[in-house]
Protein backbone atom coordinates (compact mmCIF):
# COMPACT_ATOMS: atom_id res chain seq x y z
CA UNK A 1 0.00 0.00 0.00
CA UNK A 2 1.18 3.47 -1.15
CA UNK A 3 2.50 5.85 1.91
CA UNK A 4 0.78 9.22 1.38
CA UNK A 5 2.54 12.19 2.80
CA UNK A 6 1.39 15.54 3.90
CA UNK A 7 3.16 18.51 2.26
CA UNK A 8 4.48 22.00 4.40
CA UNK A 9 5.15 24.72 3.16
CA UNK A 10 9.05 26.68 3.82
CA UNK A 11 8.10 27.49 7.22
CA UNK A 12 7.11 24.39 7.74
CA UNK A 13 2.96 25.35 7.62
CA UNK A 14 0.39 22.76 6.45
CA UNK A 15 -0.34 23.12 2.59
CA UNK A 16 -3.42 21.02 2.86
CA UNK A 17 -2.27 18.83 0.20
CA UNK A 18 -0.25 15.38 -0.11
CA UNK A 19 1.46 13.57 -2.52
CA UNK A 20 2.77 9.61 -2.50
CA UNK A 21 5.50 8.76 -1.25
CA UNK A 22 7.95 8.33 -4.54
CA UNK A 23 6.74 11.23 -6.55
CA UNK A 24 8.17 14.43 -6.97
CA UNK A 25 7.89 16.81 -4.65
CA UNK A 26 6.55 20.14 -6.22
CA UNK A 27 8.32 23.09 -6.04
CA UNK A 28 7.99 25.09 -2.91
CA UNK A 29 6.78 22.45 -0.86
CA UNK A 30 8.34 20.29 1.74
CA UNK A 31 7.43 16.61 2.96
CA UNK A 32 8.69 15.70 6.69
CA UNK A 33 11.20 13.42 7.71
CA UNK A 34 11.51 11.97 11.65
CA UNK A 35 14.88 11.73 13.27
CA UNK A 36 15.46 9.65 16.62
CA UNK A 37 18.28 8.83 18.82
CA UNK A 38 17.82 6.18 20.75
CA UNK A 39 20.76 6.29 24.28
CA UNK A 40 20.68 3.43 26.38
CA UNK A 41 22.38 4.57 30.35
CA UNK A 42 26.10 4.30 29.41
CA UNK A 43 25.85 6.69 26.79
CA UNK A 44 25.76 4.12 24.09
CA UNK A 45 23.83 5.43 20.63
CA UNK A 46 21.66 2.55 18.56
CA UNK A 47 22.43 2.51 15.02
CA UNK A 48 20.78 0.63 12.38
CA UNK A 49 21.96 -0.48 8.89
CA UNK A 50 20.09 0.02 6.02
CA UNK A 51 19.08 -2.76 3.80
CA UNK A 52 20.64 -3.69 0.11
CA UNK A 53 17.44 -2.61 -1.04
CA UNK A 54 17.14 0.87 0.12
CA UNK A 55 18.60 4.11 -1.13
CA UNK A 56 22.23 4.58 0.42
CA UNK A 57 22.05 0.61 0.97
CA UNK A 58 24.85 -0.14 3.87
CA UNK A 59 24.09 3.03 5.26
CA UNK A 60 24.59 3.27 9.49
CA UNK A 61 22.33 5.96 11.03
CA UNK A 62 19.55 6.31 13.65
CA UNK A 63 16.03 5.43 13.25
CA UNK A 64 13.87 7.91 11.01
CA UNK A 65 11.72 8.20 8.03
CA UNK A 66 9.01 9.97 6.71
CA UNK A 67 5.78 11.35 8.24
CA UNK A 68 2.62 10.05 6.88
CA UNK A 69 -0.69 12.17 6.30
CA UNK A 70 -2.56 12.83 9.47
CA UNK A 71 0.28 11.92 11.90
CA UNK A 72 2.10 14.38 14.12
CA UNK A 73 5.48 14.29 14.30
CA UNK A 74 5.94 13.16 17.75
CA UNK A 75 3.85 9.75 16.53
CA UNK A 76 5.62 9.13 13.48
CA UNK A 77 8.68 8.86 15.68
CA UNK A 78 7.21 6.56 17.94
CA UNK A 79 5.66 4.71 14.90
CA UNK A 80 9.28 4.37 12.97
CA UNK A 81 11.56 3.49 15.99
CA UNK A 82 8.85 0.58 16.63
CA UNK A 83 8.76 -0.66 13.26
CA UNK A 84 12.73 -0.31 12.41
CA UNK A 85 13.88 -1.80 15.95
CA UNK A 86 10.86 -3.00 17.80
CA UNK A 87 11.71 -0.70 20.77
CA UNK A 88 8.34 0.67 22.13
CA UNK A 89 7.87 3.92 23.34
CA UNK A 90 5.06 6.72 24.04
CA UNK A 91 5.56 10.27 22.42
CA UNK A 92 6.29 11.15 26.78
CA UNK A 93 9.62 9.36 25.96
CA UNK A 94 10.78 11.59 22.99
CA UNK A 95 12.90 15.35 23.81
CA UNK A 96 12.70 16.87 21.01
CA UNK A 97 16.20 18.07 19.52
CA UNK A 98 15.56 20.96 16.63
CA UNK A 99 14.52 21.18 12.94
CA UNK A 100 16.75 21.37 10.11
CA UNK A 101 15.34 22.41 6.18
CA UNK A 102 16.86 20.34 3.27
CA UNK A 103 16.75 20.66 -0.34
CA UNK A 104 12.27 18.83 -0.30
CA UNK A 105 12.51 17.67 3.15
CA UNK A 106 12.49 19.25 7.08
CA UNK A 107 14.67 17.04 8.90
CA UNK A 108 12.86 16.87 12.91
CA UNK A 109 15.25 15.20 15.74
CA UNK A 110 14.62 13.72 18.90
CA UNK A 111 16.06 12.11 21.70
CA UNK A 112 15.45 9.11 24.09
CA UNK A 113 16.55 7.04 26.53
CA UNK A 114 15.79 3.33 26.65
CA UNK A 115 17.45 0.37 27.73
CA UNK A 116 17.05 -2.43 25.48
CA UNK A 117 19.23 -5.81 25.43
CA UNK A 118 20.73 -6.48 21.27
CA UNK A 119 18.45 -9.72 21.44
CA UNK A 120 15.72 -7.37 21.69
CA UNK A 121 16.17 -5.59 19.04
CA UNK A 122 13.99 -6.31 16.15
CA UNK A 123 14.82 -5.30 12.75
CA UNK A 124 12.70 -4.20 9.53
CA UNK A 125 12.62 -6.50 6.33
CA UNK A 126 13.89 -4.20 3.51
CA UNK A 127 14.37 -1.18 5.55
CA UNK A 128 17.50 -2.60 8.29
CA UNK A 129 19.38 -5.29 8.46
CA UNK A 130 21.87 -4.60 10.96
CA UNK A 131 22.18 -2.67 14.57
CA UNK A 132 24.37 -1.93 17.19
CA UNK A 133 25.34 0.24 20.03
CA UNK A 134 27.83 2.70 19.61
CA UNK A 135 29.86 5.13 21.47
CA UNK A 136 29.50 8.95 20.63
CA UNK A 137 33.07 8.65 18.59
CA UNK A 138 31.96 5.59 17.01
CA UNK A 139 28.77 7.00 16.00
CA UNK A 140 30.15 9.94 14.13
CA UNK A 141 33.00 8.12 12.82
CA UNK A 142 30.40 5.68 10.65
CA UNK A 143 29.09 8.45 9.53
CA UNK A 144 32.39 10.21 8.13
CA UNK A 145 33.54 7.10 6.92
CA UNK A 146 30.67 6.42 4.94
CA UNK A 147 30.73 9.99 3.06
CA UNK A 148 27.42 9.62 2.26
CA UNK A 149 25.85 11.97 4.95
CA UNK A 150 27.19 14.89 6.83
CA UNK A 151 28.03 14.52 10.88
CA UNK A 152 27.23 17.92 11.14
CA UNK A 153 23.24 17.48 11.55
CA UNK A 154 23.68 15.27 14.34
CA UNK A 155 26.63 18.14 15.93
CA UNK A 156 24.13 21.05 15.24
CA UNK A 157 20.47 18.81 16.41
CA UNK A 158 21.12 15.90 19.02
CA UNK A 159 21.88 16.80 22.67
CA UNK A 160 24.95 17.01 24.51
CA UNK A 161 25.84 13.04 24.01
CA UNK A 162 26.77 14.41 20.73
CA UNK A 163 28.48 17.68 21.55
CA UNK A 164 32.07 18.41 21.11
CA UNK A 165 33.46 19.10 24.69
CA UNK A 166 36.02 21.92 24.80
CA UNK A 167 36.40 21.23 28.24
CA UNK A 168 40.10 20.48 29.41
CA UNK A 169 38.39 18.32 32.52
CA UNK A 170 36.31 15.36 32.15
CA UNK A 171 34.22 13.32 34.44
CA UNK A 172 32.65 9.45 35.02
CA UNK A 173 28.96 9.47 34.54
CA UNK A 174 27.30 7.57 37.39
CA UNK A 175 23.72 5.60 37.42
CA UNK A 176 21.21 6.26 40.38
CA UNK A 177 22.98 3.90 42.72
CA UNK A 178 25.97 6.04 42.40
CA UNK A 179 27.91 3.52 39.98
CA UNK A 180 30.23 4.32 37.27
CA UNK A 181 28.33 3.78 34.25
CA UNK A 182 31.69 3.53 31.80
CA UNK A 183 30.78 6.84 30.17
CA UNK A 184 32.85 9.84 30.25
CA UNK A 185 32.40 13.66 29.21
CA UNK A 186 33.56 17.29 29.38
CA UNK A 187 32.82 19.10 32.58
CA UNK A 188 30.98 20.89 30.48
CA UNK A 189 28.30 18.70 29.13
CA UNK A 190 25.11 17.91 31.15
CA UNK A 191 24.79 13.79 32.07
CA UNK A 192 22.03 12.01 29.98
CA UNK A 193 18.80 12.42 31.92
CA UNK A 194 18.28 9.88 34.62
CA UNK A 195 22.04 9.68 35.16
CA UNK A 196 24.54 11.65 37.08
CA UNK A 197 28.18 13.95 37.88
CA UNK A 198 30.00 13.51 40.50
CA UNK A 199 30.94 16.36 42.66
CA UNK A 200 32.48 16.65 46.39
CA UNK A 201 32.45 19.67 49.08
CA UNK A 202 34.47 19.57 51.87
CA UNK A 203 32.95 21.93 55.20
CA UNK A 204 36.35 22.62 57.15
CA UNK A 205 36.21 23.59 60.43
CA UNK A 206 38.79 24.70 62.80
CA UNK A 207 39.08 23.80 66.70
CA UNK A 208 37.25 27.57 67.24
CA UNK A 209 34.31 25.90 65.12
CA UNK A 210 35.14 28.32 62.74
CA UNK A 211 34.09 26.90 59.00
CA UNK A 212 36.50 27.98 55.86
CA UNK A 213 34.91 29.85 53.42
CA UNK A 214 36.31 30.79 50.19
CA UNK A 215 34.94 33.71 47.35
CA UNK A 216 34.49 32.60 43.53
CA UNK A 217 36.54 34.94 41.10
CA UNK A 218 34.65 37.44 38.89
CA UNK A 219 35.49 35.29 36.09
CA UNK A 220 33.22 32.25 37.43
CA UNK A 221 29.64 31.71 37.65
CA UNK A 222 28.39 32.87 40.93
CA UNK A 223 31.18 35.47 41.12
CA UNK A 224 31.82 36.97 44.61
CA UNK A 225 29.50 34.18 46.49
CA UNK A 226 30.76 32.08 49.22
CA UNK A 227 30.97 28.54 49.52
CA UNK A 228 32.99 25.49 50.82
CA UNK A 229 35.34 23.92 49.45
CA UNK A 230 34.58 21.75 46.70
CA UNK A 231 34.63 20.80 42.69
CA UNK A 232 33.74 18.45 39.91
CA UNK A 233 35.44 14.42 40.68
CA UNK A 234 37.15 14.11 37.50
CA UNK A 235 37.43 10.52 35.67
CA UNK A 236 38.73 8.04 36.90
CA UNK A 237 39.51 9.63 40.72
CA UNK A 238 37.30 8.93 43.70
CA UNK A 239 35.41 11.52 45.83
CA UNK A 240 38.03 11.08 48.82
CA UNK A 241 40.82 12.15 46.82
CA UNK A 242 39.18 14.92 44.46
CA UNK A 243 38.55 16.39 48.07
CA UNK A 244 42.07 16.45 48.92
CA UNK A 245 42.83 18.23 45.37
CA UNK A 246 40.32 20.43 46.35
CA UNK A 247 41.27 21.21 50.35
CA UNK A 248 44.72 21.56 48.92
CA UNK A 249 44.00 24.09 46.58
CA UNK A 250 43.38 26.23 49.05
CA UNK A 251 46.77 25.46 50.97
CA UNK A 252 44.96 22.51 53.21
CA UNK A 253 47.35 19.21 52.75
CA UNK A 254 44.84 16.23 54.23
CA UNK A 255 45.13 12.85 53.70
CA UNK A 256 41.82 10.95 52.68
CA UNK A 257 41.75 8.98 56.05
CA UNK A 258 41.16 12.45 57.83
CA UNK A 259 38.13 13.15 55.81
CA UNK A 260 35.04 12.03 57.87
CA UNK A 261 32.12 11.40 54.86
CA UNK A 262 28.66 12.63 55.80
CA UNK A 263 26.60 11.15 53.16
CA UNK A 264 25.77 11.63 49.05
CA UNK A 265 23.35 14.17 48.02
CA UNK A 266 21.40 14.28 44.71
CA UNK A 267 20.89 17.49 43.35
CA UNK A 268 19.32 17.62 39.90
CA UNK A 269 21.87 15.76 37.68
CA UNK A 270 24.42 16.36 40.28
CA UNK A 271 25.71 13.94 43.12
CA UNK A 272 27.16 15.59 46.35
CA UNK A 273 29.46 13.76 48.23
CA UNK A 274 30.16 16.06 51.56
CA UNK A 275 32.98 15.57 54.31
CA UNK A 276 34.41 17.25 56.94
CA UNK A 277 37.67 17.95 58.05
CA UNK A 278 38.28 19.23 61.44
CA UNK A 279 41.58 21.31 61.12
CA UNK A 280 43.14 24.34 62.20
CA UNK A 281 44.65 26.54 59.97
CA UNK A 282 46.69 29.95 60.11
CA UNK A 283 45.10 32.66 57.51
CA UNK A 284 48.55 32.70 56.30
CA UNK A 285 48.41 29.09 55.46
CA UNK A 286 45.66 29.94 52.87
CA UNK A 287 46.29 29.84 49.58
CA UNK A 288 44.36 31.19 47.17
CA UNK A 289 43.92 29.83 43.36
CA UNK A 290 43.86 31.87 40.97
CA UNK A 291 40.81 32.64 38.52
CA UNK A 292 38.61 30.15 41.19
CA UNK A 293 39.32 32.07 44.34
CA UNK A 294 39.93 35.62 45.41
CA UNK A 295 39.37 35.52 49.03
CA UNK A 296 38.88 32.92 52.04
CA UNK A 297 37.44 33.72 55.67
CA UNK A 298 36.80 31.59 58.50
CA UNK A 299 33.31 32.25 59.79
CA UNK A 300 31.10 31.14 62.79
CA UNK A 301 28.24 28.97 62.05
CA UNK A 302 25.80 31.80 62.96
CA UNK A 303 27.53 33.99 60.43
CA UNK A 304 27.48 31.45 57.89
CA UNK A 305 23.70 31.25 57.88
CA UNK A 306 23.81 35.03 57.47
CA UNK A 307 25.41 35.35 54.78
CA UNK A 308 23.77 32.66 53.04
CA UNK A 309 20.01 34.96 54.16
CA UNK A 310 21.43 37.51 52.90
CA UNK A 311 22.01 36.13 49.46
CA UNK A 312 26.06 35.60 49.72
CA UNK A 313 26.31 31.82 49.41
CA UNK A 314 26.56 29.00 46.77
CA UNK A 315 23.36 27.01 48.64
CA UNK A 316 22.45 25.01 45.77
CA UNK A 317 23.08 22.02 48.45
CA UNK A 318 21.17 23.55 51.58
CA UNK A 319 19.16 20.90 52.43
CA UNK A 320 22.25 18.66 52.09
CA UNK A 321 23.91 21.04 54.73
CA UNK A 322 21.04 21.03 57.20
CA UNK A 323 20.56 16.83 56.95
CA UNK A 324 23.95 16.22 56.92
CA UNK A 325 25.84 18.91 59.13
CA UNK A 326 23.19 18.87 62.20
CA UNK A 327 26.10 19.07 64.64
CA UNK A 328 27.76 22.13 63.18
CA UNK A 329 25.04 23.88 61.81
CA UNK A 330 22.41 25.95 63.76
CA UNK A 331 18.81 24.35 62.30
CA UNK A 332 16.84 27.06 60.92
CA UNK A 333 14.24 27.05 63.80
CA UNK A 334 17.42 27.61 65.98
CA UNK A 335 18.22 30.97 63.87
CA UNK A 336 14.70 32.39 63.38
CA UNK A 337 14.11 32.05 67.22
CA UNK A 338 17.83 34.02 67.42
CA UNK A 339 16.39 36.35 64.72
CA UNK A 340 13.45 37.04 67.11
CA UNK A 341 15.35 37.72 70.07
Amino acid sequence: MAEILDLVDANGNPLNRTIVRGEGIPAGSYVIVVNIMTVNSRGRILMTRRAPSKSLAGCWEITGGAKTAGETPAAAAVRELFEETGIRITEADLIYCGTERRTHWFNLYYLCFRETANEAIRLQPGETDGARWVTRMECLELVRADTRRSPDCFLQHDPQILCKSTAKEQYDVYDAENNRTGTVLGTDISPPPGTYKLLCNVMTVNSAGRILLTKRAENKTNPGKWELSGGHVQAGESAEDAAVSELFETGIRAEASELEFRGDHKVGHCIFSLFLLRRDAAPSEIRLQPGETDDAKWVTPEELMEIHREGGMVMYQEKALFRYFTDILPQKNEMSEQTKK
